[in-house]
Formats: structure tokens, C-alpha cells, sequence
């Protein structure tokens, strides 16, 4: 169950248990609270570009990162 501080659009939730013990459990919490920041044609981009970050199977390079991070931007 959250914990919710403030109402309307300057309202946040805060977990006061964790959604699981999983990095997919984490990775949906995430993309959930963040979605809303991208426009509907970038929202695919985003996920790929956090999914990749995320869920690689070799971590990215500090040069990869920084491209993601421009590309989200």
C-alpha cells in the first residue's frame, strides 16, 4: 500500500513494500511512474532505450549510456 503526499498533479506515491523481489517487477514500476513524460510517438523509443539499459545481457558501455540518455532526452 503507498503512501501518498500531496493531491491532484503534484501528488506522489511513495511504496511502503516492495513490489518484488524481481528486476521486472522493478523495471514495470519504473516505466510506470516515468511514461507519462514522453509523447505518445516516443514512448516505444523510451522503453527500448531502458529496457536496454536495464535488462542487457552485457552492461552498457559509459559511451552507450550517454547516447541513451541524449536519445531519452
Amino acid at each position: 500500500m503507498p503512501i501518498t503526499i500531496g493531491n491532484g498533479f503534484l501528488k506522489s506515491e511513495i511504496l511502503t513494500n516492495s513490489p518484488g523481489n524481481t528486476k521486472e517487477a522493478w523495471w514495470k514500476v519504473l516505466w510506470e511512474k516515468i511514461k507519462d513524460f514522453f509523447f505518445s510517438t516516443g514512448k516505444a523509443k523510451a522503453d527500448r532505450c531502458l529496457h536496454e539499459m536495464l535488462f542487457a545481457d552485457r552492461t552498457p558501455t559509459r559511451e552507450r549510456l550517454t547516447e541513451i540518455f541524449f536519445e531519452l532526452k
